[in-house]
């Protein structure tokens, strides 16, 4: 009898233990806690980031077979024409006159992004067909034909069929022949104004010669030598310098402005500018021009560009 007891509890002994640490999970019967399936794990793979550094998201990376990949070649930006070069300032001539200094026409246009409003209307020739906007409805104009520019705006030309017809289009600058026009409008109008300034600079010094330096009528200066701002607006001092012939291209027709007398240092003394604002003669028609006479010791020393400083003739 005890045998067989001892028989039982060795029997179940081992039964308990399998059940405890062999019996697989979901299959045990004494120890039923234990019957926890585990859940497969799950892989976490990092997505891939972009690099902070541009120099390392354009290393080459090795391929399988162990070789390097070639680098890729950024696109190539694109071509900027840099701004033309100013043109330098001829030397004077023989008797004293200094020709004008013409930069190209792309520096006064800015690489052809502004014209002045003053170069329209203008008789240009269409490169392509342009179909014209009226009331009624639209017409088309071949390519060849004649038309007439009368703006230009932010790279847009408005053109029309006639100078007097309601009709317009818009079309690129480069669809006419407007910029080889002004192009040889300009280089015809370049000696023609050197001839005439050449003229003026002659007459101008035997004015200088037959009257003598311009010198401020009485009244025209307060005790420090300031000038005095006539009722009219003007400066009595700067109108004698302008009767003398010392400057020519200001004259009391062209200047709409007159500015007030400033300090200002001449020649390392003090003296007085008063800026003129006025319509100079250009290639694109009449444009305003801002330049200052510079008042030493009753005297107008001279006149010259405001930016520049060029002397005006």
């Amino acid at each position: 009898m005890k045998a067989l007891l001892f028989t039982l509890i060795i029997f179940g002994g081992a039964f308990l233990a399998y059940d405890y640490f062999v019996a697989p999970a979901g299959s045990k019967v004494v120890f039923k806690s234990l019957d926890i399936i585990p859940e497969k794990p799950v892989q976490f793979v990092p997505a891939p980031t972009s690099p902070a550094d541009p120099a390392q998201a354009a290393a080459p990376q090795a391929d399988s077979s162990g070789a390097k990949a070639q680098p890729a070649t950024p696109p190539s930006a694109a071509a900027v024409a840099p701004p033309p070069p100013t043109a330098a300032t001829p030397p004077p001539e023989s008797n004293g006159f200094t020709p004008p200094r013409y930069d190209p026409i792309e520096v006064l246009t800015a690489n052809w992004t502004k014209i002045p409003a003053s170069a329209f209307p203008r008789p240009i020739h269409l490169k392509t067909d342009v179909q014209f906007k009226m009331g009624a409805g639209s017409a088309k104009v071949a390519a060849g034909a004649p038309a007439v520019a009368l703006a230009f705006d932010n790279g847009t030309l408005t053109v029309a069929p006639t100078e007097t017809s309601p009709a317009r289009a818009a079309v690129a600058l480069d669809a006419t022949d407007l910029k080889s026009i002004l192009n040889t409008a300009y280089e015809e109008w370049k000696p023609q104004r050197t001839d005439m300034l050449r003229k003026l600079y002659a007459r101008k010094i035997a004015n200088m010669k037959a009257q003598g330096a311009s010198v401020a009528p009485t009244g025209s200066l307060d005790t420090e030598g300031k000038p005095v701002r006539a009722a009219d607006g003007t400066y009595p001092v700067l109108l004698a310098s302008m009767a003398s012939g010392q400057v020519t291209e200001v004259t009391t027709k062209n200047v709409h402005s007159w500015g007030l007398p400033m300090p200002a240092k001449i020649d390392g003394k003090d003296g007085w500018s008063i800026k003129v604002n006025y319509d100079a003669t250009t290639i694109f028609g009449p444009m305003p021009v801002e330049a200052q006479a510079l008042v030493f010791n009753g005297r107008v020393k001279g006149w010259y560009y405001v930016g520049s400083g060029e002397e005006v003739p």
